[in-house]
């Protein structure tokens, strides 16, 4: 947005002259919907006076909207600003661009804003920039999206996400400042980990914010953010803009710095590109899979960036040395204790043998290690999970007792862009609608479908064909389009095969590695779960097949084994390895 030009702070001058609602560029009078008439010339920065003509139609904003519209504070940027932050959404076509001047005694002296987009967008910036000014750090980190539409007086709800990306272009400045700040005071103390300090990911949910409190309660210095990773207003989604404004509601509350941060172009391709790409191969991926080792990692460059040691989330699971003791991270800053991995000094262990591991949390109904055993060992050395020793309840108890805004806030779904209905959204993706055949493992062709993506392995209701018995989906076929179905009896499998392998000490309980063309039995004391609320089964064989693949033998039949989905191996409730289903074979 640099070298652009704001007119009546409306618009953006970027390249091409662009319409917008609420004005026209160029000097073409446009139509604000306002609740009185107007008729105000008001001059841009460079001097230059241009006309909006406001005509009078329903009342959808108010006098004060329509005031900071006509006369928009704090327009411009700040001269080498100390932070700079910039929020917005290509779909709606609003932008929004802080910069803030940061003066000896931590107040924001100066604070200006640049808009592209709706009145709305440039009423809820100009009010920002006021609401900040004069304020310290930590109190402009607490202005909320609320606070921004009462000094508004409101905004309509189909303009609600105006102030969201206010305060979060402010948020971003002020982390931006912070940042520069944390350089420099890192390189000054050095290493990483030299202090209590840890980044907590705010999910808008009641379980990140718990683990926030426990962190601050045991005495860390805490520091949250919120990661922007999907344009979502589901509040179902903890994508959603309701989902930001809760997680700084709780920052507030536990009266800790906190920001958003948007990390949306690499989550699109290495999530949600995938999860499309999956279905139409005829796998199942599981997103949460391949998001937390990728969102992890985020967080951790963030806190290296503002010289934190510590990146902690909400899930439920633990951190433990190979013999299934606790893993205490603040006595293994700077890469963890040798003895984490079960030798003295750690000889003859590589990185993927050391410690720590993720464990299964105690609370086995919301148990989450299924989902992070992609997250490397280089992550889980600077991760802390407070939940994992937590039950449910006690969780929502002590958010209670805080007084914590989320106490109460339901879960979000497991699908977070996808809230509703995956098939749709895999359709609006451009998912094809190519019909093909239903058919039987025979070959006997039983109907059509509009697509193999739109089924799961496992599905009963919906198949579109009778039979004399109930039939499930056995396997899609996505080289010929075909849905492949049967009886209930053929869901049942024991035999596996694994890509992308991940071993971390599946040989044998002293930690060593699976070698290529080598078999282990019941004697390494493996457990696999196949789903991600299916219970562990035992291993009778597992055999490596290469570098990265895998045949794995079940000791009893399992029923709806699901290429894509994650065979998480566990030893005494330790997780050890792991990698993707390929095929299975009755």
């Amino acid at each position: 947005m640099a070298g652009t030009t704001p007119v009546l702070g409306l618009h953006l001058l970027v390249g091409a002259p662009r319409q917008m609602e609420g004005s026209r560029v160029a000097g073409r009078p446009g139509r604000l919907r306002g609740s009185e008439f107007h008729n105000k010339t008001a001059a841009n920065e460079r001097g230059g006076a241009w006309r909006v003509r406001c005509a009078k139609e329903r009342p959808v904003y108010t006098e004060l909207v329509m005031d900071h519209v006509a006369r928009p504070r704090n327009v411009g940027e700040v001269a080498a600003a100390d932070g700079v932050g910039q929020m917005g959404n290509s779909a709606c076509g609003d932008v929004i661009r802080i910069t803030v001047k940061v003066a000896a005694d931590d107040r924001l002296a100066d604070v200006k804003f640049k808009a592209f987009g709706c009145g709305a967008a440039v009423a809820a910036a100009s009010v920002v920039t006021v609401l900040a000014r004069g304020k310290t750090v930590e109190e402009a980190a607490h202005i909320s999206a609320a606070d921004v539409a009462e000094a508004l007086g409101g905004l309509p709800a189909h303009k609600a996400h105006c102030s969201h990306f206010a305060t979060d272009a402010l948020q971003l400045a002020l982390e931006d400042y912070s940042t520069r700040r944390g350089l420099s005071s890192q390189k000054a103390r050095g290493a990483r980990g030299a202090g209590r300090g840890v980044l907590v990911g705010l999910s808008g949910g009641v379980d990140s914010a718990v683990a926030a409190l426990l962190l601050a309660q045991r005495g860390f210095s805490v520091h949250t953010t919120t990661l922007n990773l999907w344009a979502s207003d589901d509040e179902r989604s903890c994508c959603s803009s309701a989902a930001v404004d809760a997680a700084r509601s709780c920052a507030r509350a536990l009266r800790v710095p906190h920001s958003v941060d948007d990390a949306r172009a690499a989550f699109t391709e290495s999530v949600v590109h995938s999860f499309v790409r999956g279905y139409e191969a005829g796998e199942t991926p599981n997103p949460c899979v391949l998001c937390n080792p990728q969102r992890l990692e985020h967080l951790l460059r963030l806190a290296d960036r503002l010289g934190l040691g510590y990146i902690a989330t909400g899930h439920y699971a633990r951190l433990v040395s190979r013999d299934g003791r606790p893993y205490v991270a603040d006595e293994a800053r700077g890469g963890g204790r040798a003895e984490a991995a079960g030798r003295e000094d750690g000889a003859g262990l590589d990185q993927a043998q050391e410690g720590p591991f993720i464990a299964r949390g105690r609370d086995r109904a919301k148990d989450q290690s299924y989902m992070l055993w992609r997250v490397q060992p280089a992550t889980l050395r600077h991760l802390l999970l407070p939940l994992g020793e937590l039950r449910k309840d006690e969780v929502r108890a002590l958010a209670a007792q805080a007084a914590l805004p989320v106490a109460n806030r339901p879960e979000s779904q497991e699908v977070c862009f996808a809230p509703r209905d995956y098939r749709d959204f895999l359709a609006a993706r451009g998912a094809r609608h190519e019909p093909g055949d239903i058919v039987t493992r025979a070959g006997h062709r039983l109907g059509t479908h509009q697509g193999q993506w739109r089924y799961t392995v496992g599905q009963r209701r919906g198949l579109g064909v009778s039979a004399d018995q109930p039939l499930y989906v056995l396997e899609r076929r996505a080289a010929t389009n075909e849905v492949v179905v049967g009886p209930r009896a053929e869901l049942a499998t024991v035999s596996v095969e694994i890509r992308d392998l991940q071993d971390r000490g599946l040989a044998t309980p002293s930690g060593a590695l699976l070698q290529i063309g080598q078999e282990v039995g019941v004697e390494a004391g493996l457990q696999v779960q196949l789903r991600y609320k299916a219970g562990a089964i035992g291993v009778r064989r597992l055999r490596r097949l290469a570098a990265d693949r895998a045949r794995l033998t079940l000791a009893q039949p399992f029923v709806g084994v699901a290429p894509g989905q994650s065979a998480v191996f566990y030893r005494d409730d330790v997780v050890v390895g792991g990698g993707i289903i390929t095929q299975s074979s009755e």
